[in-house]
């Protein structure tokens, strides 16, 4: 039994559709108009809507455009329209707005039960096929086939490990002075990551507006903020602020507060005068200023912190040492070892809470905030190095996660495409990774993070072939802000993932996902929402095309 609403404002036409409905075995609601129906579907969430196009108050049309901008929840929710003949025009423009089909009046109430049926039986087959679709993702991803023997280089990587017993990589090398007269710092790394996504529409424009954006950036911060708070700009792109007197929870909350506040700034007039100089559109400008903000720990010594300009001369020291110094990638993993960093299992579960036998891991949080405070602040050949240093580690710390996993379950293994692509780092991951496979009893997915937006299924498969038949069994990583590029791509995968604190950290709006979902539909693409902190959170994510979640259950 389906649930359909029935919108029409002539009382004897709607009480005859409803009847209609009702003898089939449907439940039935009723609204007059366009606006009372919206309220319904946002409460009630029926299966299927029959509606007038000529109404008062809210017609037709301007019901479907209202739900399919303002409620992703019900993008697919089939919608039949009733029609005059005069109406035609209406019709095509329901129709190109997604309405799934129409009936002219006077109506034909036996066509109208049939078109109903037919809409009805197609959401049942749209709902076994993304059920049939985990059934082959999940087959393809846990094959029962064994290792295949790979000639692996003989290429050995103890040397290049003897680096990581450097000091951590939020330290700054200073022999001749004690931890105890250092302190620990807390700041926050604000960056303009959709630059990266909309290259393309910029052109040779990109690099003088994110000149613009960061100017901008400093002068807010470095006017609302303390003197005794550095204010630094990051050569990769990006600002550092650093906070003498806060702890982490204060500077958390403070980091929060002021990507809020310095995005609503640069949003305000600050926009208008770019988008004159440049020529490119308000509504782009306004989506490359949204800001992420990410927490930075560092330490520094306690004679820095008294004068202003001193501790801000510190903090720029650290920054350009971080930046391009070849060891503190070396030192970023060493932090981590030193911080007893581990891997917290996550359970892949569907939409209808059915868990499947998939496993993902993710470092540990604060392992996780390291990470992604040193990733911030890397040039670009320290990123790779640091990308492959991790990569190897969570290799290390697999045994210990993998005790607590039934042999019966697949494993997720995490690979930066760097690591992959980079002839040095590809010979010395390779034989750790096969080393692995051919010592766990657990079937292993590659999941490759980081891909380029430019990637093509010919390019993946040209450096997957090191990895012999494990890579056939691979699934990607991407960036929130590239859902609608790799979903034009034409990229073959089973799924593409994406994370859940980057997602929410980047303050991104997940509407392109429901927009993109119906091309990875097509090419029967799962998306996978990864890191969620509890099942509670999974309906809301439902809604905008997401399959599959990987669940912290601990």
């Amino acid at each position: 039994m389906a649930t359909i609403l029935c919108i029409e404002d002539e009382d004897h036409i709607r009480e005859d559709i409803v009847e209609l409905m009702e003898s089939s075995g449907h439940k039935t609601l009723q609204a007059c108009n366009g606006k009372v129906a919206l309220e319904m579907i946002v409460e009630n969430s029926p299966d299927l809507v029959v509606s007038d196009i000529t109404m008062p108050v809210m017609d037709g049309r301007e019901l479907l455009v209202e739900l399919r901008k303002n409620y992703p929840k019900f993008a697919c929710m089939p919608f039949i329209f009733l029609s005059a003949l005069a109406d035609r025009e209406d019709v095509l423009d329901g129709m190109k707005l997604g309405a799934d089909d129409y009936i002219t009046k006077p109506i034909d109430f036996e066509m109208l039960a049939n078109k109903v049926e037919s809409s009805l039986r197609q959401i049942e087959r749209m709902q076994a096929l993304k059920e049939e679709q985990f059934v082959k993702l999940f087959n393809a991803l846990s094959g029962n086939d064994g290792p295949e023997p790979v000639t692996a280089p003989a290429v050995e990587a103890e040397q290049e490990m003897k680096e990581e017993t450097a000091p951590a990589a939020d330290e700054t090398e200073q022999p001749s002075t004690s931890e105890k007269n250092r302190k620990k710092i807390f700041g926050s790394v604000f960056q303009f990551d959709n630059i990266s996504s909309a290259e393309d529409q910029l052109g040779t424009h990109r690099k003088s507006i994110l000149d613009w954006l960061e100017e901008k950036a400093c002068c807010f911060l470095s006017k609302v903020l303390p003197t005794r708070v550095s204010v630094t700009k990051i050569p990769s792109g990006g600002i550092l602020v650093c906070y003498p007197d806060k702890d982490k929870n204060q500077a958390n909350e403070k980091s929060k507060q002021l990507a809020m506040e310095l995005e609503n700034h640069l949003q305000d007039d600050q926009l208008n005068e770019l988008a004159r100089k440049t020529s490119i559109s308000r509504e782009l400008l306004a989506h490359l200023a949204v800001v992420r903000e990410t927490i930075y720990e560092t330490d520094i010594g306690l004679e820095h912190l008294d004068d202003p300009d001193l501790f801000s001369a510190a903090i720029k020291e650290q920054i350009d040492k971080i930046h391009t110094d070849e060891s503190a990638p070396a030192r970023l993993s060493a932090s981590i070892k030193k911080n007893k960093g581990h891997l917290v299992q996550l359970t892949l579960i569907k939409q209808n809470r059915d868990t499947l036998p998939i496993k993902f891991f993710n470092f540990d949080d604060e392992s996780r905030k390291i990470i992604r405070s040193s990733f911030a602040l890397f040039g670009n050949v320290n990123l790779v190095k640091a990308g492959y240093l991790i990569d190897i580690h969570a290799l290390s710390l697999m045994e210990d996660a993998l005790r607590k996993v039934s042999q019966n379950e697949t494993v997720v293994i995490d690979v930066h495409y760097e690591t992959l692509n980079s002839d040095k780092y590809i010979e010395l991951y390779l034989p750790k990774f096969m080393k692995f496979i051919n010592n766990t009893q657990h079937n292993v997915v590659m999941n490759i993070r980081a891909i380029p937006s430019s990637i093509t299924s010919l390019d993946l498969d040209d450096i997957l072939k090191p990895f012999g038949k494990h890579a056939a069994r691979h699934i990607v990583q991407i960036a929130p802000r590239m859902i609608e590029t790799l979903a034009n791509s034409g990229l073959t995968v089973p799924s593409i993932v994406c994370s859940y604190s980057e997602l929410v950290r980047s303050g991104s709006d997940c509407s392109p996902f429901s927009k993109a979902k119906q091309k990875l539909s097509q090419a029967g693409i799962l998306l996978v929402l990864r890191g969620l902190p509890s099942e509670n959170e999974i309906t809301e994510f439902s809604n905008y095309g997401f399959d599959g979640f990987a669940v912290n259950r601990d």
